[in-house]
C-alpha cells in the first residue's frame, strides 16, 4: 500500500508531465533502424550529454530533441545513454533548449 500511495498521481493524466497522450503516439516509418544507425554513427556510439556520468554505457537511445515523434530530421535526433534519456522526461522545456543549443554548437563547429 505504501508503494501504491507513493506512486499515486505520477502516471497518466494525473501526472504533472502529462501531455495529452503525446507519448503514446506512434513513431513514423522514417524513424527506423537505418535512421537510428545513422545517428549512432554520427554521434560515434557515444552519449552526447556532456554531463553524462555513465562509464561505458551499453544501451543507447535516439532522443527526439523537440519530443515530436514525427520530426525525424538529423538535427532533431541525438544519441543518449539510457540513464540520460530517462532524465529528459522531467523538464522538457529545459532539455529541449539544452540539446538544441548543443546541436547548434556542433553545426557551427562543423562549418568552421
Amino acid at each position: 500500500n505504501k508503494i501504491a500511495n507513493s506512486l499515486r498521481g505520477k502516471f497518466g493524466e494525473e501526472s504533472r508531465n502529462w501531455r495529452n497522450g503525446l507519448s503514446f503516439e506512434p513513431y513514423t516509418p522514417e524513424f527506423n533502424k537505418g535512421r537510428k544507425q545513422q545517428v549512432l554513427e554520427r554521434d560515434n556510439h557515444t552519449c552526447q550529454n556532456p554531463n553524462c556520468k555513465m562509464v561505458n554505457p551499453n544501451r543507447f537511445h535516439i532522443h527526439h530533441i523537440d519530443y515530436n515523434k514525427k520530426n525525424n530530421i538529423q538535427e532533431n535526433l541525438i544519441t543518449l545513454c539510457h540513464s540520460c534519456h530517462m532524465k529528459t522526461n522531467g523538464n522538457r522545456k529545459y532539455f529541449t533548449e539544452f540539446y538544441n543549443n548543443l546541436m547548434n554548437e556542433r553545426m557551427i563547429q562543423n562549418a568552421l
